[in-house]
């Protein structure tokens, strides 16, 4: 019997090795979302209250695309042995492991199976690789930093030529606002010295992994976003601070840093579906795709960075339509063949980001626009080269990349939104626009150029210590044609209206009425303005007009 047994074990072994199917990945869409569970009548059993709020807020309306996959979809699924890995529900597509297409195909309620195809000998890597870390240190700025209310050390010159110690200084750095960050790892975040503030005062909200089960602090994992974060969120005196070191953060890994598939696009929606349901202000993604997938079936052309056909530029299109403003790095192709931006840069709604060196002069790393249709793009500019970011091993490095550019200037559209936060996210990137220093003459390198935001909080009335200090003002009509009615439960004495570019465009004296018709201005341009109000003592709010 002892013979036997092991002859018979064998035997099962084999013949179970020889019966048994290889686990693949599929892309699975679905035909619909049927379901009983969810109703856009029931937002909260879906979406955080910030979320919500931030729709309401804009004036935002929840469609069918917002509810989340058919539950029952998913348990039939699962009660037939495959297994979700990620469900994303802008797409009504699931991400599933299985053995069997065939099967999948079956179900009336999917619509489509794609099979990952992997291909290991064509292996690339991201835009994001091609960064140069630790690299020599830029010549230190001769300007004077010891009356910002930051000590920025050498991140001064990165803050600096956007005038964000302006905003800094003003009270404006990020505090409430939340940003969250889509990269490949976080590597040390939890340990480095540069974010312990933001561990201190809860900060960070939490992380999440839609590549797999790693934590994204693990040493094994990528560092590349750890480097993003310092630039927004890093806070060590006389070395590094950001340009948020207040706001809130969600660390969201959906970058493979070890291969370039389709499924990152997909990974990249999931992420941003997770930063609308959690109700993040921005996001920052220092990530893009262009023509260096492991399968080259799933290449991209210049055609495609039209703003309607890459699936990652669809759903950070999505995710602005959800009032989050995206802002996503140009990319670093520069000098290479494909020199053009990559996707989500591309998105018709999406903020790009190009690189200038520390003068404010374009770097040749940075991808060129125009967007395939002939938008400008990339939108505007920030420092990328030798950026001042958190190294692994204490204090800071330098690096090149629009990896860095992205960040720096998300966490200025932090700082500045806190400032006016009644502005859309579309509203804002066109004011941000209105502020670069080539706004009357953009072109395919930095495209509007390199925002002035300080001078951005005199546009929108917020430059004082008081402000929105008269708690009730109403507008109407807004939109207005020939004139509006100004009325508040506290008497002004003073109306500016300005153009979104700062110029003013009426200054009218009011004694102490409550009431005030502003006519006369029917002659202006279709657009956006600012209506300042100030009250008899001085304090001022603000409130933004359309004019039709």
């Amino acid at each position: 019997m002892k013979k036997v047994i092991p002859l018979l074990v064998v035997f099962i072994l084999s013949a179970s090795l020889l019966g048994a199917q290889t686990t693949e990945r599929f892309i699975v869409k679905l035909t619909d979302k049927q379901t009983k569970s969810f109703s856009i009548d029931n937002p909260e059993a879906f979406l955080s209250k910030r979320a919500i709020e931030r729709r309401e807020r804009m004036g935002l309306e929840l469609t069918s695309r917002d509810l989340p996959i058919s539950p029952e979809y998913v348990k039939s699924l699962d009660e037939a042995g495959y297994k979700i890995t990620n469900r994303i529900k802008w797409l009504n597509t699931l991400i599933v492991e299985g053995e069997d297409k065939a099967a999948l195909k079956s179900f009336p309620f999917v619509k489509e199976v794609m099979q990952v195809v992997r291909n290991e000998e064509a292996q690339q890597k991201p835009f994001f690789e091609n960064e140069d870390y630790n690299i020599a240190a830029p010549a230190s700025s001769s300007k004077t930093r010891t009356e910002n209310v930051y000590e920025y050390g050498e991140a001064f010159n990165q803050i600096e030529m956007l005038n964000g110690h302006i905003v800094h200084n003003a009270g404006y750095d990020g505090e409430g606002m939340v940003i969250a960050v889509l990269d490949a790892g976080f590597r040390k975040v939890d340990q480095i010295d540069a974010f312990d503030s933001l561990w201190a005062n809860e900060q960070i909200l939490g992380t999440r992994n839609y590549v797999n089960s790693e934590n994204v602090f693990s040493p094994t994992i990528s560092s590349h976003g750890m480097a993003v974060l310092s630039t927004m969120g890093g806070n060590l005196p006389g070395e590094i601070v950001g340009t948020a070191p207040k706001a809130d953060y969600w660390l969201v890994r959906t970058e493979d840093a070890s291969d370039e598939y389709l499924l990152e696009e997909y990974y990249w929606v999931d992420g941003a579906e997770f930063a609308d349901s959690a109700g993040a202000d921005i996001i920052n993604s220092s990530l893009g795709y262009t023509n260096g997938f492991n399968d080259p079936e799933n290449n991209h052309t210049y055609e495609d960075m039209n703003g309607d056909t890459a699936l990652v530029t669809i759903g950070a299109d999505i995710a602005a339509s959800t009032g989050i403003l995206v802002v996503n790095s140009a990319g670093n192709s520069g000098n290479s063949s494909w020199f053009h931006i990559g996707a989500p840069a591309d998105g018709d709604s999406v903020m790009a980001v190009g690189a200038v060196d520390g003068g404010g002069n374009y770097v040749s790393f940075s991808s060129k626009g125009p967007s395939y249709d002939g938008r400008v793009k990339p939108n505007v500019a920030a420092k990328g080269s030798s950026a001042t970011v958190a190294s692994e091993w204490g204090g800071v490095t330098y690096s090149n990349g629009t990896s860095f550019s992205s960040p720096i200037t998300a966490g200025m559209v932090a700082s500045i939104w806190q400032a006016n936060p009644y502005l859309s996210n579309m509203e804002l990137i066109a004011l941000i626009q209105e502020h670069g220093n080539q706004y009357n003459n953009p072109d395919s390198l930095l495209g509007y150029g390199i925002p002035d935001y300080g001078a951005m909080l005199d546009v929108i009335g917020l430059g004082s210590e008081s402000v929105l200090s008269i708690p009730k003002i109403t507008i109407a009509p807004n939109p207005f044609i020939n004139s509006i009615q100004i009325s508040s439960n506290t008497a002004f004495s003073k109306i500016t209206l300005f153009s979104i570019s700062g110029n003013i465009l009426r200054d009218v004296r009011i004694n102490g009425a409550k009431s005030f018709t502003l006519s006369g201005i029917g002659n202006l341009s279709e657009g956006m303005y600012f209506v300042k109000v100030e009250s008899e003592n001085g304090k001022q709010t603000v409130k933004k007009v359309i004019k039709n």
